[in-house]
């Protein structure tokens, strides 16, 4: 079981660092990587921590020399191996959307370019989740759980978000996923 100092020193920065380091990475990625691999970060959306993420966590998780040299590795062959496929999707999707600028758009030939398109997402998706496993499998069975606190964290707070940016839509008092905590907040009058 987790203490709460493990928590506070894993959950509070991810929680709060959480846009800022997704943010520079993209950046990061962005300025050293070809165009195109900015959808790497699929898997952190979907709940999947990659090496990249994971490399962000380093200080509160501990990371050793080790550990941090290896993520690296991963996260450098995940992008090498997922950026043909991530390439090949967007020039599909492009070549659909070519396809509709015309007076009679030939819509089964849109069909195809957009399966097209979606097939190389899966297979980048599917190299981006063998690094996901690959990363996982460098730390520890303590830092594995704080990562999947974290990304709990994490994702609790961005439904929360995407509910707020969605006009709200839940009680007062309730969150995602669980019963109110405390008091529901009372309206004036």
């Amino acid at each position: 079981m987790m203490t709460a100092k493990a928590i506070l020193a894993v959950g509070l920065p991810l929680l709060l660092g959480a846009g800022a380091a997704a943010a520079q990475q993209r950046q990061h990625d962005a300025a050293q990587q070809q165009p195109g691999m900015m959808g790497m970060e699929g898997m952190m959306m979907m709940g999947v921590p990659d090496a990249g993420m994971i490399l962000h966590m380093r200080g509160p998780l501990g990371l050793t020399d080790a550990q941090v040299k290896r993520l690296e590795a991963i996260r450098t062959q995940t992008q090498k191996a997922a950026k043909p496929q991530m390439d090949a999707a967007m020039a599909a999707h492009r070549a659909a959307n070519g396809l509709l600028e015309t007076s009679s758009p030939d819509f089964a030939r849109f069909q195809t370019k957009l399966r097209e398109a979606a097939e190389h997402m899966v297979r980048a998706h599917v190299e981006m989740a063998k690094g996901a496993v690959q990363a996982r499998a460098v730390l520890t069975p303590e830092q594995r759980a704080n990562v999947r606190f974290g990304m709990r964290m994490m994702q609790q707070m961005m439904q929360e978000r995407g509910m707020e940016m969605m006009g709200g839509g839940m009680a007062p008092g309730t969150t995602p996923g669980g019963p109110a905590r405390g008091p529901a907040p009372q309206p004036r009058h």
